[in-house]
């Protein structure tokens, strides 16, 4: 998200809509004209498209209610999300 504050900061008559999707739904987007550019978190390779590697890694944060067992653990990987219902998260950058 860093990158995205500096362009708004740099060049405040841009404005950005940022949408979320898998890079299939990105692709369709490019290619319908829809989206002038997408940012996709991909190793996979796009043939008809410029790409570059942007210089961020690619952080996740779990927010969670306090008294959620996963709460009072110092670090949470992706196993220990197994299972657990993530259809009414909120995503936030």
């Amino acid at each position: 998200m860093l990158a995205v504050q500096q362009i708004v900061h740099k060049y405040p008559q841009v404005h950005i809509n940022l949408r979320s999707g898998d890079a299939d739904l990105i692709q369709r987007q490019l290619d319908s004209g829809a989206l002038e550019f997408g940012i996709i978190m991909s190793h996979r390779q796009f043939d008809n498209y410029n790409s570059i590697m942007l210089p961020e890694e690619n952080r996740w944060g779990v927010l969670m209610r306090a008294d959620e067992q996963l709460a009072h653990n110092k670090v949470i990987t992706a196993t220990d999300l197994i299972g657990r219902s993530l259809s009414k998260t909120t995503w936030y950058f």
